[in-house]
């Protein structure tokens, strides 16, 4: 078991999106060998949202044309949280070009993102790019460009048969709230018609402590909920994935 990080400030510091690329993929390669730590970070995480909560000020009542039910105006309490292989298709002529400029671009893109991806052993190389989105705060700025990356990457990426998954938990668990009010709601429900590769997952953990809450939440339909978000993280980076810390 890899002890390295026990009770080290990084833990804090990756719970705060503060790590940079390298100190990240470290954390995530060293999570994927021990679920212990996995615990770890999810303890952390929820001492962290207990601690936000209990200092949090509510705020002003909204006005009559701008109520809004559910998860929208509360803050969450959460679990923690934790592809690219660009290669073509076998078509021939200005296609195969074309698709080659496209996996050179995304590659680009994805390397700016600052994603990662483990070495599995599973030779994923070869295969269609699978690219897992991580949102875990109440940001609408993060969630605009949540979508607007899913977006980008399965269009760019549509010929190769990319693969992008989107996960939520904590406050960014309110990017999936079925609200009738919400643009992000109706957009993922367009993106979900448009794109049959896309998928999105709600952490299991945040939605049970806010069940506990008194806060049920209403998820759009389709939403896959997993037992938790690093759980889910996890997995993806086991089977090949790349992952990119929104």
């Amino acid at each position: 078991m890899n002890t390295g990080f026990r009770d080290d400030p990084r833990l804090h510091a990756y719970i705060d999106n503060e790590l940079d690329v390298d100190d990240r993929a470290e954390l995530l390669e060293t999570m994927y060998e021990d679920t212990d730590l996995r615990n770890q970070v999810c303890e952390l995480r929820r001492i962290k949202d207990l601690v936000q909560q209990a200092y949090f000020v509510p705020p002003p009542p909204p006005q009559a044309h701008a109520s809004r039910r559910g998860f929208g105006q509360r803050r969450s309490i959460a679990a923690c949280c934790a592809v690219l292989a660009l290669m073509l298709l076998s078509f021939a002529g200005g296609w195969l070009v074309h698709s080659r400029e496209d996996a050179a671009s995304l590659t680009d893109h994805l390397a700016g993102l600052g994603a990662i991806r483990l070495d599995t052993g599973l030779g994923t190389e070869a295969a269609p790019p699978r690219v897992l989105l991580h949102v875990a705060t109440d940001n609408p700025v993060k969630f605009a460009g949540t979508l607007q990356q899913a977006s980008y990457l399965l269009n760019k990426g549509g010929r190769d048969g990319i693969e992008v998954e989107v996960v939520a938990n904590a406050g960014g668990l309110k990017l999936l709230e079925a609200n009738d009010n919400s643009d992000y709601a109706t957009r993922i429900r367009e993106m979900m018609r448009k794109y049959p590769n896309l998928h999105f997952v709600a952490c299991g953990i945040t939605l049970h402590h806010l069940e506990a809450a008194g806060v049920p939440v209403d998820l759009i339909r389709h939403v896959r909920v997993a037992p938790s978000a690093v759980e889910e993280v996890v997995k993806r980076l086991r089977q090949g994935w790349m992952y990119v810390n929104i």
